[in-house]
C-alpha cells in the first residue's frame, strides 16, 4: 500500500509527515523525506510492504502542521492520494 501526500497547511510536498500503518497486530511508521540526489528525481511516496493476507486496521498521518488524520477502510495493493486537512 502506498500514500502520496499533498500539504495545504503544511509544506506542499508534505516533507516531514509521519505515516503510521496498523495491520495484522503490527505497526510500522515512515517519515516522508526529501530523498533524491544530484540530477535525480524521487517520487514523494510512502510505501509499505504488508506481506501475505494483510488485514488493514488504519493509517495515521501526522502532518508537519501538527494535525493528525486517520484513514480507515484501506485496501492492500492500492495507492491513496491524501490531502492535508
Amino acid at each position: 500500500i502506498q500514500f502520496r501526500l499533498k500539504g495545504t497547511r503544511s509544506n506542499r510536498d508534505a516533507l516531514g509527515a509521519h505515516v503510521t500503518l496498523y495491520w495484522n497486530d503490527r505497526r510500522q511508521m515512515q517519515v516522508l523525506d526529501g530523498g533524491g540526489g544530484y540530477s535525480g528525481y524521487s517520487e514523494k511516496l510512502v510505501h509499505f510492504g504488508l506481506g501475505e493476507k494483510p488485514e488493514l486496521d488504519r493509517a495515521e498521518i501526522r502532518w508537519p502542521s501538527g494535525k493528525t488524520q486517520v484513514l480507515s477502510r484501506l485496501e492492500p495493493g492500492r495507492s491513496y492520494d491524501v490531502v492535508d486537512p
